[in-house]
């Protein structure tokens, strides 16, 4: 894959994950202070407080994929370390 495009959408994961988190995190703060009215459920039978949760982790899981490093295997340091001799 593209280095160029690896990056854009590796930026764009962990950007979007952050956002999640905040918003999950605004919204909690919101009703519990009672500036926002929520339903009392959201999604079926599962309560609001779940639903912001599920947001949250969303975002934690995206904003982890976008910071993730690849480490070079050793096959890929013996590989670099060859070629320098």
């Amino acid at each position: 894959m593209n280095t160029m495009l690896t990056t854009t959408l590796k930026r764009r994961l962990f950007r979007t994950g952050v956002l999640l988190i905040a918003v999950a995190a605004v919204t909690f703060i919101f009703d519990v202070s009672g500036l926002l009215s929520l339903p009392v459920t959201m999604l079926g039978d599962e309560t609001t407080l779940h639903t912001l949760a599920r947001v949250a982790v969303i975002g934690c899981v995206l904003a982890a994929i976008g910071s993730w490093e690849q480490t070079p295997s050793n096959e890929q340091k013996e590989q670099h370390h060859d070629a320098t001799i």
